[in-house]
């Protein structure tokens, strides 16, 4: 599954601004300012995104569970989800970020790992080049998991 901002562009036109503000709101994400050309989110702000999901606090279970579902499916499992091992499921969203003041790149990779009986979110950005990005982020993503399935 490949992603664009498609989908995002058309939720805005359909739904209303304050919707928005309200679910930015209880998602713990900073406000979108018409003024502001770029809003900046932090790995807590978009982990929990997951967390909401993962607990069904903001949508029905099934509607969470569905989207869970869906960024499992992704083609993209080159960062966070390059697990030494394939039977874990990780339900992730990668993303690019252009600056709009600078030149800088941001790669980013959020989301659930299914480790049985000890599933846990991870975020990492990484300004850098995407190569190195990537390397950074399939590093960082092995280590956590070695640490989860090593503690009991």
């Amino acid at each position: 599954m490949q992603s664009d901002n498609t989908a995002t562009n058309l939720l805005l036109f359909a739904i209303s601004p304050q919707s928005i503000a309200d679910v930015f709101q209880s998602l713990d994400f900073p406000s979108i300012s018409e003024n502001e050309a770029q809003t900046y989110v932090s790995v807590k702000n978009y982990s929990s995104i997951f967390r909401s999901l993962y607990l069904s606090s903001y949508l029905s279970r099934q509607s969470s569970n569905e989207i869970l579902n869906i960024l499992t499916q992704t083609i993209f499992n080159d960062k966070i989800a390059a697990l030494p091992t394939k039977d874990i499921k990780v339900a992730h969203k990668i993303g690019v970020l252009n600056s709009v003041n600078s030149n800088e790149t941001i790669y980013t990779d959020c989301g659930i790992v299914y480790v049985p009986n000890r599933p846990y979110i991870l975020c990492v950005f990484a300004k850098e080049s995407e190569e190195k990005a990537g390397e950074h982020m399939r590093f960082i993503s092995n280590l956590a998991y070695s640490y989860m399935i090593a503690v009991k």
